[in-house]
């Protein structure tokens, strides 16, 4: 059984947040919503995250700033950094290459619903390529022990 992916939206804006809720609720997504990165900090359950979808420039404690705290937690996401096009901020550039931030997408305000949508698959879909090679990597060795181990036991013995 496939359980829907979940995503989390931190926005600061209510009308923008509704509109992304609706967005990924048609496509079938679970959708928790926040209006700022202290809400999210609060509430969250990142255990079942698919992914993370957060405005940079939120009032309060910045976008910037809650994925540096998760960054310090230790805490592997997948993100969707909603950034305004006149100020790229250093720190979203950085997190493009941030290891603990298993996969990243700048998204330039304005955006439309597709390039949403866009960018979730392609961090999940990062996320899902990364985990299966992991998982074929692991099968592999699997299978080479087994024959390593099956031509140990039995390579030479009387009997066998």
């Amino acid at each position: 059984m496939n359980k829907q992916p979940v995503i989390h939206v931190v926005e600061g804006d209510d009308a923008v947040r509704d509109s992304i809720a609706m967005l990924l609720q048609v496509d079938d997504f679970v959708v928790h919503l926040y209006p700022s990165g202290v809400a999210f900090l609060r509430q969250a359950d990142l255990a079942e995250t698919s992914c993370l979808v957060i405005d940079m420039h939120l009032p309060g404690l910045s976008g910037a700033a809650v994925l540096g705290l998760l960054r310090s937690w230790r805490i592997p996401i997948r993100i969707v950094a909603m950034i305004n096009i006149a100020d790229v901020d250093p720190c979203c550039v950085a997190m493009d290459r941030d290891p603990l931030l298993l996969d990243s997408v700048l998204l330039k305000k304005p955006f439309s619903g597709l390039d949403l949508l866009r960018s979730i698959d392609i961090v999940t879909r990062r996320g899902r390529s990364t985990e299966s090679a992991i998982e074929n990597m692991t099968a592999e060795a699997d299978r080479g022990w087994d024959e390593y181990r099956a031509g140990m036991r039995f390579e030479g013995v009387p009997g066998r």
